[in-house]
């Protein structure tokens, strides 16, 4: 494993948990029916980003999947 994949295979745990910190917070966000009322805009952006959130979770797990198997063989 180079070093760049075991720096990210380290970091990955933190970058996993900011995601879903954020996840929770845009699904708390998109979950207020005012939002959509108060700040349609906003709100639209806030359902963008928390499906780009997704993928990006996605992508994460399967990156340090990836990573853990190639460490451990």
């Amino acid at each position: 494993m180079s070093y760049n994949d075991q720096r990210d295979l380290v970091a990955m745990p933190a970058a996993i948990q900011q995601l879903e910190v954020e996840q929770a917070e845009l699904a708390a966000a998109i979950g207020d029916p005012e939002l959509f009322r108060r700040d349609p805009a906003g709100a639209n952006a806030a359902v963008q980003r928390l499906q780009s959130v997704q993928q990006e979770l996605e992508s994460a797990f399967a990156r340090w999947e990836a990573l853990e198997s190639a460490g451990n063989p």
